[in-house]
């Protein structure tokens, strides 16, 4: 028998007006989700390229139950496998990443549909269809390649399989027979238990089944005749699915790096300061009308759910009935759900979380359209049907406003932004668009701020050529000059400052090719230089070189050992010599730029050091760094390294120079003929004066 009546639920029939409707929602939710999606924003933003990476390791091979990629903090898994597939049939590039995304998110909308018209009624359920269409909190991650986008198509198909087994119906066709109860717990369970593979907030779902659970067993008892064991079939078989990934994650509990980074509110709570809970029950509260998810790199920054004061004021009418008809399990089970969404949020850093509120979006669309229907209803009894059309205008005005809003903000105004264009490396994608539209074939040295790792990740699954040399370099510290060729092309952009000193060095006879377009800022997004490398490279080999020494001790002439240039590192790199930018006088600012030739790629990490020392060997100033990433170098590469110093008080300094494995590994070894190994190198000494 059937837990609850409600109106209209179980009614197959569907009017050609609410086809209409629901097709006018649907293409209004694809045109959101698909409208310019690789180029708002233009780019992937950092976690998407991690995703990317993860994805392409599963088409390498590499299977797992969870992925602890660099970068990525932890990563269930299951939409990693999706979009493995979507990048075999679009390739390595934004559609291969963000394919999923929309699809994942018109396909919640349409489980939503579905499962609010069982529950509710037609009206419910276009509501809740069309606030998830229009809504930035709904979709704002469906435009972007991550993981989270399954977690709200899951958890409203688990629940509309729960809620079918609750109320098994006899079909209206004598020769079709119904689904069993039995087999909609056990699909529930199925779905229920994949969830916990999506995102991190999928967490509260079982804790949402269980109170719901909970609460039939406390107040509706009787109408679970018949179903207690295929009600614990739906835990049971939530539990097999889920506990491989569970069983994992308590065996490599330090994989749980996201964790651990935000759980600060529940850690406190647990020593008994609840103060850090109730200022996140405040934001919550506030998140609706007020402020929403303060970060822009998800959510037009504070942003709240509800631009229009009606939306706001239906969802708080709709929380207000839900809780006067508690009795009623449809309205407990929404209150429930939107409690669980809730949750993750509640007891984590920086609430109101956009994405670790993301399950609660049905359910809080629902309650909205629940306040929809009681004012249909009490129009109907004090005006008949003649306030109908009002009522319906006054639903639709509210959502076009909205989706106009949305609009604007989100998909026009937002990408933008000088921080958002940062996030989503707009400049680089840009970038890498000149190069795909030249047809030089030079070799590419290309500026970046991750160059060790998300910086290559992206060239990969961004730059569609294959036949270009690329080269990496942070222009704070390194320059590189690619080998075997006499021309090269240095790509800058906006976002990447040039150290002055090896801006100086390296386009003082530079020209300029191209620039981007400009940026909101009145910038190019890049500008691509054509560099002579055979003047840089007499340059480089030919700089000043006096006095170097390998030496035990600073002062102690006699272990110094005079040497010529190129000194060998481990076979690694050749010291090629060193030049002085900048005044030495106390307290000032100067630095050296070192000048080396690759021996070989090498793996990471592997960094150089630059201390000046004292007469009595202690560092009193120096810098250890390495912009360019050295599994990526060929043999005969240059490799041009600042190293800025604050200078120490007036006096004469010892620098040394060196590599090392960080963050404490061993250092490279000099390749040379004396009778004691050396692992740095003494330059000439240098007097800091007024």
């Amino acid at each position: 028998m059937p837990i609850d009546k409600s109106p209209d639920r179980a009614s197959r029939h569907i009017p050609h007006w609410e086809w209409a409707a629901i097709i006018v929602i649907f293409l209004i939710a694809a045109f959101f989700r698909l409208w310019a999606l690789g180029d708002a924003p233009r780019g992937l933003e950092h976690d998407e390229v991690i995703s990317w990476r993860i994805a392409d390791g599963v088409l390498q091979g590499h299977m797992g139950l969870y992925f602890a990629e660099q970068g990525s903090f932890g990563h269930e898994p299951l939409f990693s496998y999706f979009m493995a597939v979507s990048l075999a049939l679009f390739g390595p590039n934004w559609l291969g990443v963000r394919f999923w995304a929309p699809m994942f998110g018109l396909l919640g909308i349409a489980t939503a549909y579905v499962l609010m018209r069982h529950m509710f009624d037609r009206l419910v359920a276009l509501v809740t269809a069309g606030g998830m269409a229009v809504l930035v909190w709904s979709l704002f991650f469906n435009r972007l390649g991550l993981r989270l986008n399954m977690l709200p198509m899951l958890w409203c198909t688990s629940v509309y399989c729960l809620w079918r087994g609750l109320h098994q119906r006899v079909s209206a066709l004598p020769h079709r027979r119904p689904v069993p109860p039995w087999l909609w717990f056990a699909g529930g369970g199925v779905l229920a238990g994949l969830s916990l593979y999506t995102y991190m907030a999928s967490r509260a779902l079982p804790i949402f089944f269980a109170a719901f659970a909970l609460y039939l067993l406390l107040f509706h008892r009787h109408r679970l005749r018949g179903r207690w064991s295929a009600l614990l079939l739906f835990f049971v078989v939530m539990v097999i699915v889920a506990s491989p990934l569970f069983l994992y994650l308590a065996a490599h509990p330090e994989l749980e790096e996201r964790t651990s980074q935000v759980d600060e509110p529940l850690r406190q709570l647990r020593l008994g300061n609840p103060r850090p809970i109730l200022q996140n029950v405040v934001a919550l509260l506030g998140m609706w009308q007020v402020r929403g998810e303060p970060y822009w790199q998800v959510n037009v920054a504070h942003r709240p759910v509800f631009m229009e004061p009606l939306g706001a004021l239906l969802f708080y009418l709709g929380v207000a009935l839900a809780l006067w008809r508690w009795r009623e399990p449809r309205y407990t089970l929404c209150l429930l759900w939107l409690g669980a969404g809730l949750l993750p949020s509640l007891v984590t850093a920086d609430a109101p979380s956009w994405p670790r509120t993301l399950g609660a979006v049905p359910a809080a669309l629902a309650l909205l359209g629940v306040a929809a229907q009681q004012l249909w209803q009490w129009a109907e009894r004090r005006w008949s049907t003649r306030a109908r059309p009002y009522l319906l205008a006054l639903l639709v005005a509210m959502l076009l406003v909205e989706a106009g809003w949305t609009f604007r903000d989100y998909l026009l105004d937002w990408p933008q932004q000088a921080n958002v264009r940062f996030t989503f490396q707009s400049s680089m994608t840009e970038a890498f668009r000149y190069l795909d539209a030249v047809e030089d074939t030079s070799p590419v040295i290309m500026a970046g701020l991750s160059v060790h790792d998300v910086d290559p990740w992206t060239q990969a699954c961004t730059l569609r050529r294959r036949d270009l040399t690329v080269r990496w370099a942070d222009l704070r510290q390194t320059v590189i000059l690619p080998a075997g060729t006499d021309t090269a092309r240095l790509i800058v952009l906006d976002i990447t400052p040039f150290t002055p000193a090896l801006q100086e060095w390296a386009l003082s006879e530079a020209d300029r090719l191209a620039q981007g377009p400009l940026t909101t800022e009145n910038r190019p997004s890049f500008i691509a230089y054509a560099l002579d490398l055979s003047t840089l490279r007499v340059k480089a080999e030919s700089p000043s070189w006096t006095a170097a020494a390998i030496a035990a001790h600073p002062t102690d002439s006699s272990s110094r050992w005079n040497l010529s240039p190129p000194v060998n590192f481990n076979n690694t790199v050749a010291f090629l010599g060193y030049q002085w930018f900048g005044e030495l006088t106390p307290g000032g600012e100067a630095g050296l730029i070192t000048f080396w030739r690759a021996l070989q790629p090498t793996p990471p990490p592997l960094r150089t050091f630059m201390h000046l020392l004292d007469a009595e060997q202690h560092v009193v100033a120096g810098y250890d760094g390495l912009g360019s990433p050295p599994d990526r170098w060929q043999a005969g590469d240059i490799i041009v390294q600042w190293h800025p110093l604050t200078l120490p008080p007036q006096g004469v300094y010892y620098p040394e120079i060196g590599w090392y494995v960080p963050p404490d590994g061993p250092r490279l070894q000099i390749h040379w003929e004396g009778p004691a190994p050396a692992d740095r190198l003494l330059l000439a000494p240098v007097e800091v004066a007024e």
